[in-house]
């Protein structure tokens, strides 16, 4: 539940941003969704997704360089075993489909300006409902597949 939240936050937070420049748009311009059912699709759902910049979930991992947390807390006089923190890394794929390629372009490099002024979101930076408690910070940064990975992602 906390991961569909964390990526429904991001794409409000871009559409949020660019419903707030005149473009001209009547649907949004970010949504969560699968781009690998686009191709060769039927689906009147996935009809909609072919104008729109894309995040898909490829790859989700843990981040084991901050697991090191200690599983017992002092409670007044006894010691109480708590669940670790768990700290993930969300790998998102950013695609836009769009029948003009320079305009799909120019859709992805919004995306990626947009992140460049604003990697960091917390419960007290932002005017959106923030995805839930148990998240501490959502910090994006750019991950780079090698073409073998691209070849075996697409």
């Amino acid at each position: 539940m906390v991961i569909k939240s964390v990526l429904k936050y991001l794409v409000e937070e871009i559409n949020n941003f660019y419903s707030t420049i005149p473009n001209g748009l009547q649907e949004p311009f970010a949504v969560l969704g699968n781009v690998g059912r686009l191709e060769g699709s039927t689906n009147t759902a996935n009809a909609g997704l072919q104008k729109q910049v894309i995040f898909t979930l490829v790859n989700i991992s843990e981040e084991t360089t901050l697991r090191n947390n200690p599983h017992y807390i002092a409670y007044g006089d006894s010691m109480v075993k708590r669940n670790p923190t768990i700290y993930l890394n969300l790998y998102l794929l950013v695609s836009c489909p769009d029948d003009s390629y320079e305009e799909g372009l120019n859709k992805i490099s919004k995306v990626v300006s947009f992140f460049q002024r604003k990697y960091v979101f917390t419960a007290d930076s932002t005017s959106l409902l923030y995805p839930s408690s148990e998240v501490g910070r959502i910090i994006l940064d750019l991950h780079t597949l090698s073409f073998e990975q691209l070849n075996h992602l697409w």
